[in-house]
């Protein structure tokens, strides 16, 4: 579903179901891992989270539905998880049933807290965490594959113009979409351990990309030009409205971003007339 579709719906609707952002269908090939949306959506999953060591504490490194709060206020000490953790490689489940959820409230932001009721975390033994984190008890989590499939994610997948396919009565509009300054404004105001700053941007990097992934898919098209500048195709039969397409994007970000997602920076760059220009368009860094 291009993001075409999904802003018709938004309009005829009159609001807002971002659930239907995502994607409809997972195509999961034998050749390769799941990526970070696969793997969430195979399991039935809202929010997880990859922790490792940074400067001598554990912070969020990669991560899904987390907002920007959220994902800065991960910094938690080996203490803190040494403690916590008695076994590696195990499951243990933390939840407000259990009376055990209390400390991992640090983690979450106060829009999140109230979504988060159940806490399960594997500590490997490179010293890696993975959390999942659920509203709702997830027997899911203890399927013998999860593991193995998390250890397959695939963080990075380039894009593949193979695919494109254009019919005669498209018209594909191209869009620049800039989030440099949002992130630097939203890290400033709320990161309180300064020198976690870049580590925390190439975290906000990736989650962004995914996102936007998320809504340009197919027959849409996203490319990451440099460090949270990217370039998008939009199908369309008709003229697009770019006021509704900007409104669209900044909204879908509102959650991560909170008012800072009203200074994302998006400007329509005309119209495609070859598929040269398209290629051009679209070269990843």
């Amino acid at each position: 579903m291009g993001l075409l579709k999904k802003v018709n719906d938004f309009t005829c609707n009159k609001k807002s179901n971002y659930v239907g952002l995502l994607k409809k269908s997972l195509l999961l090939s034998l050749n390769h891992g799941l990526d970070f949306f696969e793997f969430a959506q195979k399991y039935k999953i809202p929010f997880f989270a990859e922790l490792k060591k940074v400067n001598d504490n554990f912070v969020f490194c990669n991560t899904y539905g987390f907002d920007g709060v959220s994902i800065l206020s991960s910094v938690s000490s080996k203490d803190f998880w040494n403690g916590t953790i008695k076994e590696k490689n195990k499951w243990y489940e933390f939840s407000a049933k259990r009376n055990n959820l209390l400390p991992f409230y640090q983690f979450f932001s106060f829009n999140q807290k109230d979504k988060i009721n159940y806490v399960y975390i594997y500590y490997f033994d490179d010293e890696k965490i993975l959390m999942i984190c659920e509203t709702d008890e997830n027997e899911s989590i203890y399927c013998k594959e999860i593991i193995e499939d998390y250890k397959k994610i695939e963080y990075t997948r380039k894009i593949d113009l193979t695919d494109f396919k254009r019919q005669k009565s498209d018209i594909i509009t191209k869009y620049k979409i800039d989030f440099t300054q949002t992130v630097d404004d939203f890290i400033n105001r709320h990161l309180s351990h300064a020198s976690y700053s870049e580590h925390f941007k190439n975290v906000f990097e990736n989650q962004i990309h995914l996102m936007l992934l998320q809504n340009f898919s197919k027959p849409d098209f996203l490319a990451r030009k440099k460090s949270f500048v990217y370039n998008a195709l939009i199908f369309s039969k008709q003229p697009l409205d770019n006021e509704l397409i900007e409104l669209h994007i900044k909204k879908s970000f509102e959650e991560m971003l909170d008012e800072s997602a009203q200074s994302i920076n998006i400007t329509c760059k005309g119209n495609a007339s070859s598929y040269l220009e398209i290629q051009d368009f679209l070269q990843e860094n």
